[in-house]
């Protein structure tokens, strides 16, 4: 190009590289049988040593800074779906110090002649290579959340409200009552389409009408997510997405462990979050170049809940455009949600209740608890923070004592405030 030409527009082949390091660390496992072997007595041992690397690579395992001691595969739940079939594996991850934490993934199989697209493109997936005595491939294991095709399998278990039963327990699925009016209405408008980026749940978008999220670490008994969303759901709160089925495990004797929760999708253009930042810069670009200036702006002394009380002066309120009403509506939709929450004085799950010094203690120790956790692991980290941070870590442990001793706030006096369910998190 010349010196003051420029590409409009530019049309390449894509360029497809195999990720060697990825290959290379991909454990390779000799069966001489079927691939669900693996899952199961003697054989299950060989796999369960190579789910570590697998785990430690993936955005949703909360235990990366952890020494795993080993990852044993509880129990295995075959779901069928055209001629292929997933095993929805629960695996429990000891570590040297703390308690375990229990996972789910999604087995299955690719036979030889397709693996090695699966290692070329996404290797990201592959959790073990197979290989036999009788020959040097034997297919891939991997994760199979990914899938099109498993995503829709999902879906129509749960609309069918089945089950599916694995060694210790079965699977089984949830739909609410406006899940069929969803499906009859769209019925030719609900194809998959995975979310790529991983986070604490894999999630699935139905056509833009539903989205499935599959909990990747779970809990016994019933997720917070499912629980208030059905509660909201059944109350009619048309601000927060409805719950339209779920997806649990059922062990004997034990409480059920919420594995999947499918919702309304909301089509939108991003989180408040970035839409916040969004207009700040705005705001800020705007006030530059404004006539007068922001040096001319008076600085108000008093609190924000008094800032808040009365009107922005007109030339600000020009500045931030429709971000101030838009502000405004989240706070009331934000109270609304509260007074919901606040609203069923029956349940011992949602009935509002007042704070107990009991409480208050409970809240002050597992502040120091989780303070008692991530301090030490700060500072065993110190040297991987880049050096000009550093100072900033050693300034947080430096102040242990004085964050200690402002939780002891909570010891002095009385909350005279009422408890309600929390939303979670808000993702704002």
């Amino acid at each position: 190009l010349g010196p003051h030409s420029f590409y409009w527009f530019a049309l390449e082949s894509q360029r497809m590289e195999a990720d060697v390091s990825a290959l290379g660390r991909i454990p390779i496992l000799v069966t001489a049988g079927r691939w669900e072997e693996l899952l199961h007595g003697v054989a299950k041992g060989s796999l369960e040593e190579s789910l570590p690397a697998f785990l430690r690579q993936r955005r949703w395992f909360g235990g990366k800074s952890r020494r795993i001691k080993g990852v044993t595969i509880e129990d295995t739940v075959p779901l069928l779906y055209g001629r292929r079939t997933t095993h929805l594996c629960l695996v429990r991850v000891d570590f040297t110090e703390g308690d375990p934490q229990s996972y789910v993934i999604p087995i299955g199989y690719v036979e030889p002649e397709w693996s090695g697209t699966l290692l070329h493109d996404q290797p990201h997936r592959v959790i073990a290579r197979l290989q036999a005595p009788d020959r040097s491939d034997a297919g891939v294991l991997y994760d199979t959340m990914m899938d099109a095709e498993f995503a829709s399998a999902l879906l129509d278990l749960i609309a069918g409200r089945r089950r599916a039963r694995g060694q210790f327990g079965e699977v089984a699925t949830t739909p609410q009552p406006t899940l069929r009016r969803v499906l009859r209405e769209h019925a030719g408008d609900l194809a998959p389409n995975v979310v790529s980026g991983e986070q604490s749940n894999t999630s699935v978008i139905f056509g833009n009408q539903l989205i499935f999220k599959l909990y990747r670490r779970v809990e016994p008994g019933i997720n917070p997510d499912l629980e208030i969303g059905k509660f909201l759901t059944a109350r009619g709160f048309p601000h927060t997405p409805p719950v339209m089925g779920s997806i649990e495990y059922r062990r004997n004797g034990d409480d059920s462990t919420t594995l999947a929760i499918l919702q309304g999708f909301v089509p939108n253009e991003g989180d408040a979050w970035s839409y916040v930042l969004d207009h700040l810069g705005r705001f800020y670009e705007n006030a530059a170049a404004h006539p007068s200036g922001p040096e001319s702006w008076p600085i108000s002394a008093r609190t924000l809940i008094e800032l808040a009380n009365q009107d922005a002066p007109s030339e600000e309120r020009e500045l931030f455009d429709t971000f101030l009403e838009d502000a405004r509506l989240l706070g009331q939709r934000t109270a609304e949600l509260h007074l919901v929450l606040a609203s069923d004085t029956g349940s011992p799950s949602f009935q509002p209740e007042p704070f107990s010094l009991h409480y208050q203690r409970s809240l002050y120790q597992s502040m120091r608890t989780l303070a008692g956790n991530i301090l030490p692991s700060l500072r065993a980290s110190l040297s991987q923070i880049p050096e000009g941070e550093r100072a900033d870590a050693q300034t947080v442990l430096a102040r242990e004592p004085v964050i200690m001793e402002r939780y002891r706030a909570l010891l002095q006096r009385k909350v005279d405030a009422i408890r309600i369910r929390c939303h979670g998190d808000y993702h704002l």
